[in-house]
């Protein structure tokens, strides 16, 4: 049964989830469902979760876990999103681990899954070992925010796919096959991650415009072919700001540190550094794009 405890003069209901059984249920989905229509906070103990398919998050639910010691796994054949937000708003996914089991699954799946999700947060998560993308931003998910999560061992470890005015803050994506992919996407802002050491591209845009690149470490990318991929890669995009971020191979893997390819222009790309990048440094190919007060060696 769900308890509720006061947060300022708001009675929210609670449920406590525990895999020694020491919580209202041992099955996180289970919690979920026992909060009433109005929504919840379902806090999740130390344990592994193993699911043979995706936790269902609805409107005005927190999944809060304890830390990364609080493991959701997703089981052999479940070939399902270990977490699924779809068509909700106002939900936060916080404080846990998700190993999406990529070796075990068959068909797409996906860590963290939000589509057509509006105001909601994933914050503070380790996803890792997902067949395919370690958290995915579908379709018309908008005013949402990753921050200060970790993605690792993934095909992808973030993508937005025509979701438009998006955060993107304080994260690690390293070890994937690309770090972070923007698609389709308008008004995205992505400032102060750490993206290295992925097998392709340490950042991906596609058809998308007005996205504010700010801060962001890009180091050590292209790790699958050396001088085949770019740390930050702009493609068809337009109207967009990169300001103050690194672009950066010790080892000399990069091709380029920024890549603006052809197609891509009105851009502005200032105050950069870029440095030791196999092919060069920082290429511009928009006609009416501004590169100014960037650091090239």
């Amino acid at each position: 049964m769900p308890v509720r405890s006061i947060v300022g003069d708001t009675k929210v209901a609670t449920v406590l989830v525990a895999a020694d059984g020491s919580g209202s249920t041992t099955d996180i989905q289970e919690g979920i469902n026992s909060l009433p229509s109005s929504g919840g906070v379902v806090y999740i103990k130390e344990g592994t979760y193993r699911i043979d398919e995706g936790i269902v998050v609805p409107s005005n639910v927190s999944l809060i876990g304890s830390g990364p010691a609080t493991i959701v796994y997703l089981n052999d054949g479940a070939n399902d999103h270990a977490i699924k937000c779809v068509g909700v708003s106002n939900v936060l996914i916080s404080s846990l681990s998700v190993d999406g089991n990529g070796f075990g699954q068959t068909s797409t799946s996906h860590g963290i899954f939000f589509s057509g999700t509006t105001g909601s947060a994933v914050r503070g998560c380790r996803v890792s070992g997902c067949r395919d993308e370690g958290i995915y931003f579908d379709e018309n998910t908008t005013a949402c925010s990753i921050e200060g999560c970790s993605v690792t061992d993934c095909s992808i470890g973030v993508i937005l796919f025509r979701a438009d005015g998006n955060l993107l803050s304080g994260n690690t994506l390293s070890g994937n096959g690309t770090g972070l992919t923007v698609s389709q996407s308008n008004g995205v802002r992505i400032a102060g991650n750490f993206i290295r050491l992925n097998r392709l591209n340490g950042m991906n845009f596609s058809l998308s415009e007005r996205c504010v690149l700010v801060g962001n470490e890009v180091l050590n990318n292209s790790q699958a072919f050396s001088g085949f991929a770019d740390g930050i890669k702009l493609s068809d995009t337009m109207h967009s700001v990169l300001v103050g971020n690194q672009a950066v191979s010790t080892d000399g893997r990069q091709r380029y540190g920024i890549n603006e390819e052809t197609g891509s222009d009105y851009n502005l790309i200032v105050g950069n550094l870029a440095m030791g990048n196999s092919s060069g440094q920082i290429i511009v190919n928009g006609a009416n794009t501004v590169s100014a007060n960037n650091l090239e060696a």
